[in-house]
């Protein structure tokens, strides 16, 4: 079975695609300069997953399938990396009932199976929250749960961001979930006390570990050579701020 870890957020535009994109690409250049060094050499060193995205379909460069792909490098096409793209930017659940559909469950927890079963290396990005419905009876929390990977919490820097971080924390305790650690996105870097602060009370509180902060992104890119430069660029500020040896050690 694969290794790796499952992505979801303190909420919905939080930037775990972002976060996913980035930390994708700086394991994946992690994990090619191992495999050369030791003489070893892999077309795909991971795989990105995202289960269900909604608001846009694959080939749109708004879709969360472009930007996982444009800002990781990954080859991979959209279609392996998506399984179910429905029109409405709403919780899975209701996205799908406005289309006249249903997730069928069953068959998401068979391709997650099959994913872990077919990548040594796999980044899972949720939809939303933990707590959003992907079906009628089921939850982000309760694919994470049947996957058995730790959970990386994307949260925000701005005020609040405690509460819903303790709370996403809590709720997924409650279901038995191995939590990785948080990521903080989007410092403006304006603060740098209440910024040590956050993270003081998010790790005496939550009794996990703060894995780094990420600055605010500032412009998307569009060319590919732009994208290029922004993957370079990104993985240079991830190796300079992420605790990315913790994260390694889920691969």
């Amino acid at each position: 079975m694969g290794k790796g870890l499952f992505i979801t957020g303190t909420d919905t535009e939080v930037g775990k695609t972002w976060v996913t994109s980035v930390l994708a690409a700086a394991a994946a250049r992690r994990i090619s300069l191992h495999n050369a060094g030791q003489g070893t050499v892999l077309s795909n060193p991971l795989h990105l997953w995202k289960p269900i995205q909604s608001g846009s379909q694959p080939g749109d460069p708004r879709a969360d399938s472009f930007r996982l792909l444009r800002g990781s490098g990954i080859e991979q096409t959209e279609e392996e990396t998506v399984t179910y793209s429905l029109k409405a930017p709403l919780a899975p659940w209701m996205a799908a009932r406005r289309a006249g559909t249903l997730i069928p469950w069953e068959e998401l927890l068979a391709e997650g199976e099959r994913k872990l079963a077919s990548y040594p290396r796999l980044l899972v990005e949720g939809a939303g929250g933990l707590l959003v419905p992907l079906t009628e009876r089921y939850t982000v929390a309760d694919l994470a749960a049947a996957m058995g990977l730790p959970l990386l919490i994307v949260a925000r820097t701005r005020l609040g961001t405690v509460n819903h971080t303790l709370l996403t924390i809590e709720a997924a305790r409650q279901r038995g979930l191995r939590i990785a650690g948080v990521l903080l996105n989007g410092y403006p870097g304006d603060d740098d006390l209440a910024l040590s602060e956050t993270i003081e009370m998010i790790e005496q509180f939550g009794s996990v570990p703060v894995l780094g902060v990420f600055p605010q992104l500032e412009e998307e890119p569009v060319s590919m050579e732009e994208w290029e430069a922004w993957r370079d660029q990104w993985i240079e500020i991830v190796e300079s701020r992420i605790r990315m040896d913790e994260i390694m050690s889920f691969f």
